[in-house]
C-alpha cells in the first residue's frame, strides 16, 4: 500500500509537470526575435521610425503587418540582411500575401542571393499578372538559362499597360533575340522598349 502511494504521488507530480510544460508551450510566442539593427548614422526621423515599429512587433509578435512594416522600412534604408529575418517572419504568419513574398525575392535579388528565382517563383504563383513581377521574374528566368520561360513570361509583361515594366519587358528581350543573333527583331523590339518608355 505504501509503495502504491509513492507511485501515485510521483504520478501526480509527474502529470502536473506535464501540463505546467504543456502550458508553457502553448503560451510561448510563435513570432521570430527582432535583428540586430545598427541605427548609428542614420537619420533621426528614420531611426526613430525604426524603433517605433520594432517596439510594435514586440507588442504584436504574431502581427505579419507590423513584421511586413519593419521589414520594409529596414529596407529602403538599405539595412537588406536585417530586413530578411522580418520579411520571412511576416510571410510566416501570411503566407498567401503577396507583397511580402515579392518585396522578399527583390531584396534578394539585390543582394544575389541564390534563391531569388525561386522567390520570385513563390510570388508568381500568388499574383501571376503583376508586371513590375513578370519582369523581374522574366529577368531570374533569363539569369538561370531559362531563355524559353523568360521570354514567355517577359511578353506578357510587354504586354501589360504598365508603361514601365512593359519598357523594360521590351529591352531583355531584345538582349535575348541579340545574343540569338536576331538582329531584325531585336531592333523591333528595341524600338518598342523606346516607344512604350522614352526617357
Amino acid at each position: 500500500t505504501r509503495f502504491l502511494g509513492r507511485c501515485k504521488s510521483v504520478f501526480v507530480i509527474l502529470a502536473l509537470a506535464f501540463v505546467g510544460a504543456l502550458q508553457i508551450t502553448c503560451s510561448a510566442p510563435t513570432a521570430g526575435s527582432l535583428p540586430a539593427v545598427d541605427l548609428q548614422g542614420m537619420e533621426t526621423f528614420a531611426a526613430e521610425k525604426i524603433r517605433a515599429l520594432m517596439q510594435e512587433v514586440e507588442k504584436n509578435p504574431d502581427d505579419a503587418e507590423a513584421w511586413g512594416k519593419l521589414a520594409m522600412n529596414l529596407d529602403i534604408h538599405d539595412l537588406k540582411n536585417e530586413s530578411v529575418p522580418c520579411y520571412e517572419q511576416a510571410i510566416a504568419l501570411a503566407p498567401q500575401t503577396f507583397r511580402w513574398r515579392y518585396y522578399r525575392a527583390m531584396v534578394a535579388d539585390e543582394i544575389g542571393a541564390p534563391e531569388t528565382l525561386e522567390l520570385y517563383e513563390k510570388a508568381h504563383s500568388i499574383q501571376p499578372d503583376y508586371p513590375p513581377l513578370l519582369y523581374r521574374y522574366g529577368k531570374a528566368l533569363r539569369a538561370h538559362g531559362k531563355t524559353a520561360a523568360a521570354k514567355s513570361v517577359l511578353t506578357q509583361a510587354a504586354e501589360s499597360k504598365d508603361p514601365s515594366a512593359a519598357a523594360f519587358a521590351f529591352w531583355e528581350l531584345a538582349e535575348i533575340e541579340l545574343v540569338n543573333d536576331n538582329l531584325h527583331e531585336s531592333r523591333e523590339l528595341l524600338l518598342e522598349s523606346l516607344q512604350r518608355h522614352p526617357t
